[in-house]
């Protein structure tokens, strides 16, 4: 069963950096960052860092409603 990881990316960009959080649903922490960066990848010149993977709560997972593999930018 796959669960939602909640991510933090920081894009540097000439001198401003900003951070983006990101829902993940995945096995584990490690295929969530891979599921993440096999998303972000395809970015033209876009330097990032993740710099946080952490599960969610449980209620965080049922509002979110992420299907497998699913990825969702957070407000």
């Amino acid at each position: 069963m796959q669960w939602p990881f909640k991510t933090t990316v920081r894009y540097d960009r000439t001198e401003t950096a900003v951070r983006v959080q990101y829902a993940v649903c995945a096995d584990n922490f490690r295929e969530a960052q891979q599921q993440l960066i096999r998303r972000l990848g395809d970015q033209d010149g876009a330097d990032y860092v993740i710099e946080q993977v952490e599960a969610v709560t449980g209620r965080e997972a049922a509002q979110l409603n992420l299907p497998d593999g699913g990825v969702v930018l957070l407000a």
